[in-house]
């Protein structure tokens, strides 16, 4: 029975020492987890679909077919846009028209000075006792004002009929001869457009300042007594109208035609003269 115990407990102890034996084949290990994914920002896109799907035949053409638009005009360029490029040949030549100066005085220097040297035509008074006929000759400055109006300062000599007749049959003595000595200030308004322009019309009107001498029968008063003068000296003004046109070659020369009225009013009776002149004038 001690024998049966003894063995008992060297089994357990033997049991107990001893490591058990591995099991084979080894058991697989467990495969480490796989790293999380990232979390996606966009959406998959959508798989296409297959077969893809059929597009639609384009539209038969139109018949006849429409006639192609015309194309846009040129604009015409502004001040911020750059000038479209020309598109010239190299033969044509292009030249940029500029604006035309101003209208300036008139003369070779535009400075208006204009010197008629020497008027001379024809003069004819009329009074109630019947006309005569003579010669005007003149002289004198036109200066500019402006572009069209002007001052002229014309001195002038004029002289027209016989000066005294004795009539054959009555023994008695007449005069209807008319004459003038006078400066006559004229404000003249010319019809310029142009520097160049050719024929330059012009009218005004002038006061006319100094003396004039009538025959008694151009008057058509009654004869003086023998031995006094039948004419007889009045100092006055009279008044003006004149007007013409000038012909001009050049900017230095022209030609000036003019025609003049005066009217007088002397002994309670009327008197009227008329010249028309020609005169040679330099123009600076």
């Amino acid at each position: 029975m001690i024998a049966l115990g003894a063995a008992t407990v060297f089994a357990a102890l033997t049991a107990q020492a001893a490591p058990p034996a591995p099991a084979w084949p080894p058991p697989m290990q467990a495969a480490p987890p796989a790293p999380p994914s990232p979390a996606p920002t966009q959406p998959a896109p959508p798989a296409p679909a297959w077969p893809p799907p059929a597009q639609a035949a384009p539209p038969p053409p139109a018949w006849p077919p429409p006639m192609p638009a015309a194309p846009p005009g040129p604009t015409w360029p502004t001040t911020s846009q750059p000038a479209p490029p020309t598109t010239a040949g190299p033969s044509t030549t292009l030249t940029a028209t500029a604006a035309p100066r101003p209208l300036g005085r008139a003369g070779l220097f535009e400075k208006g000075i204009n010197i008629d040297l020497l008027e001379i035509g024809a003069l004819q008074a009329f009074g109630s006792g019947g006309s005569a006929a003579g010669i005007v000759l003149g002289l004198g400055p036109e200066i500019d004002l402006g572009t069209q109006a002007a001052i002229r300062i014309p001195l002038r000599v004029g002289f027209a009929g016989d000066i005294e007749t004795t009539d054959t049959t009555t023994g008695v003595a007449t005069s209807k001869s008319f004459a003038e000595v006078v400066i006559a200030p004229a404000f003249v308004y010319r019809f310029r457009t142009d520097r160049y322009q050719r024929w330059v019309p012009f009218a005004g009107g002038a006061l006319a300042l100094g003396a004039f001498q009538f025959g008694r029968q151009l008057l058509g008063l009654a004869p003086s007594p023998p031995g006094v003068s039948q004419s007889f000296l009045k100092l006055g003004a009279a008044p003006e109208a004149t007007g013409g046109i000038l012909y001009c070659p050049a900017r230095l020369f022209a030609l000036r035609f003019a025609a003049r009225y005066t009217y007088m009013y002397v002994a309670q009776t009327s008197v009227h003269a008329l010249a028309e002149t020609i005169d040679v004038r330099f123009m600076f």
